[in-house]
């Protein structure tokens, strides 16, 4: 039950950043997953790529005009 809870709050920290991130920059710009990586993780980054990739395809929706 403690590594689904950590799992849970990466998840959340991970989501909270893209979505941060995505703000600041407006619609029209795009972002990096190693960004958000280093971001978060600064000194293991590449470790936590994978969890990042995985959560961004859930924001990667086209812009219906």
């Amino acid at each position: 039950m403690l590594n689904d809870n950590k799992n849970v709050d990466l998840q959340e920290d991970i989501s909270t950043m893209i979505l941060a991130v995505a703000m600041q920059r407006g619609a029209e710009k795009s972002t990096c997953p190693s960004e958000i990586a280093r971001l978060l993780f600064p000194d293991d980054w590449r470790k936590h790529m994978k969890d990042v990739v995985n959560l961004r395809w859930r924001y990667n929706r086209p812009v219906k005009n």
